[in-house]
């Protein structure tokens, strides 16, 4: 998996390609945790719209960081999901737990 970070007015912007697999955790967190981390970021976006395939295991990554940044008083978007992105949130109900633009 390949990110692209980017930090405006606040807004700290992930964007996902390729495979988010178990595989890519150390990726994953590489990418989320400065944002986390970094106290003039007030939310985290998340574009998934690269996202070839994603796994079960993408989702506890999802909601770990959910977790982190509630706890950081961040703010968590979803966006631009990939087909195969939308098909496995979209079966697992993620609408109810993330907010999700599509």
């Amino acid at each position: 998996m390949r990110t692209h970070v980017e930090v405006e007015e606040g807004i700290g912007r992930v964007a996902l390609s390729g495979h988010f697999t178990f595989a890519a955790l150390k990726v994953f967190r590489e990418a989320t945790d400065p944002l986390l981390a970094d106290p003039a970021v007030t939310a985290l976006h998340l574009d998934l719209g690269g996202v070839g395939h994603m796994e079960a295991s993408s989702l506890g990554m999802l909601l770990v960081l959910r977790e982190k940044a509630a706890a950081k008083g961040k703010g968590l978007e979803i966006s631009a999901l990939s087909p195969s992105a939308a098909l496995l949130l979209e079966s697992v109900h993620f609408e109810h737990l993330f907010r999700i633009v599509k």
